[in-house]
C-alpha cells in the first residue's frame, strides 16, 4: 500500500498531537506559520504551565489538496503510543473494506451417530476475529465503555454489560442445531492463523488469532461487612483455564484500595492459578472495583470456554486438551 493510500484511508484523522516528556521547543514551526491564527491558538495551548516539560509534534494534512497545511516538529521522532492504532485501523479499512466480516468456522472429525453422538473431535478454527465477546448489540452496534476493562483498577473501570460468552454460546447452539448432542472426542481450538503476540505495553492484553472477551477475565472485588473481613469476588466469564484464589481483605472505610499485582502460576496441565492479595475499602453500597486478568495462552482459554459452552446444549464425554497443534 502506498503512503498516499494510507493517508486517504484515515479520513477522520487530520490533527494528531503527540506529547512526550521532553523540553518544549516550539520554534520548530515553519516561519510562515508563526503568525497564523491556527498557530496562535495552538501556541496558546502548548504554552500552558502544565506543559512546560512537554514536547509537541503536530501535523494538519489536507486530504483534498494532498498537502500539509500546518506542522510543528515534522521531522522530530516521537513514540507514537496509542495513535499507532489510527494507522492500523486505516490500513485495515483500506485492505478489507468497511463491510468486511470475520467468519469463525467449526469442523468435526468423525461421524455423528443416530443418537447425536459425535464420534470424534470438534475443532474451532480461529479466524482472527477480535470481537468474540458480548459487545455486539441487537441493533448491530458495539457496546463501549470509556474506561475499558483492560485498564483495570480505576474506580471508573467498567466491563461491558451482558454475557461475555455471547458469541461462543451462539456457535454452540449452531453446533447443536446440526444434530450434535454428545461429543466422545475432544474440543480443540486451531489457533495457527498467526503466532500469538507479546503482551501489549499499555494494558498487557495479548493479541492472538482467538480473542474471547478481549482475552481478559473480568474480576469484580466487593468489600465484606466489616474491616478485616474477606472480600467477595465475581469472575466473568467463569473458566476452567484459570483458578482464582482471593486473599483480598476489607480495609477501613475511606481508605484507598491496595491491590497487589496478580501472582500468576502456570500449572502442569496448561491451566493457570492466580492469587489475589491486598485490601479493598469498606463500602456500604454494593459497588466494587473491576480488575482484569489478561490471558496468556489464548487457545487454551478458548478451548475451556468452548467446552463449557457446548455443555449448555450437549454432553461432553471425552477429555479436554490444551494444544495449539492438534486439529490442524
Amino acid at each position: 500500500m502506498t503512503l498516499s493510500k494510507i493517508k486517504k484511508s484515515l479520513q477522520l484523522v487530520s490533527f494528531i498531537p503527540l506529547i512526550l516528556l521532553a523540553a518544549l521547543a516550539w520554534p520548530g514551526a515553519a516561519p510562515a506559520q508563526k503568525d497564523s491564527a491556527l498557530a496562535a491558538r495552538i501556541r496558546e495551548i502548548t504554552s500552558r504551565p502544565e506543559y512546560k516539560h512537554a514536547s509537541f509534534g503536530i501535523e494538519v494534512y489536507s486530504l483534498d489538496d494532498d498537502k500539509v497545511l500546518f506542522a510543528v516538529h515534522p521531522q522530530q521522532l516521537f513514540t507514537p503510543g496509542s495513535t499507532t492504532k489510527l494507522l492500523t485501523e486505516g490500513t485495515g479499512l483500506e485492505l478489507l473494506g468497511a463491510d468486511y466480516r470475520f467468519h469463525t468456522r467449526i469442523y468435526r472429525i468423525g461421524a455423528v451417530a443416530s443418537d447425536g453422538t459425535l464420534q470424534g473431535d470438534l475443532i474451532f478454527v480461529a479466524s482472527g476475529d477480535p470481537n468474540l465477546s458480548g459487545r455486539i448489540q441487537r441493533d448491530g452496534t458495539l457496546a463501549f465503555e470509556n474506561q475499558d476493562h483492560s485498564y483495570d483498577g480505576s474506580p471508573d473501570t467498567r466491563a461491558v454489560p451482558g454475557d461475555p460468552l455471547l458469541v461462543i454460546h451462539e456457535l454452540a447452539a449452531q453446533v447443536a442445531a446440526r444434530g450434535i448432542k454428545r461429543i466422545q472426542g475432544r474440543v480443540l481450538v486451531d489457533a495457527s492463523l498467526f503466532p500469538e503476540g507479546e503482551r501489549e505495553g499499555g494494558t498487557e492484553v495479548v493479541i492472538s488469532p482467538v480473542s474471547i472477551n478481549d482475552n481478559v477475565v473480568d474480576l469484580t472485588v466487593s468489600s465484606g461487612e466489616k474491616e478485616g473481613a474477606p472480600t467477595s469476588l465475581k469472575i466473568s466469564p467463569g473458566t476452567p483455564y484459570v483458578k482464582f484464589v482471593n486473599k483480598i481483605t476489607t480495609g477501613a472505610t475511606g481508605s484507598k484500595a491496595n491491590l497487589q499485582p496478580l501472582d500468576d502460576v502456570a500449572n502442569p496441565d496448561g491451566s493457570r492459578s492466580v492469587t489475589l492479595t491486598g485490601t479493598f475499602p469498606l463500602r456500604k453500597c454494593c459497588s466494587g472495583a473491576c480488575l482484569s486478568a489478561t490471558v496468556r495462552g489464548s487457545e487454551s482459554y478458548a478451548e475451556g470456554q468452548s467446552k463449557s459452552s457446548r455443555q449448555h446444549d450437549a454432553v461432553h464425554s471425552g477429555r479436554h486438551t490444551c494444544s495449539q497443534d492438534e486439529g490442524d
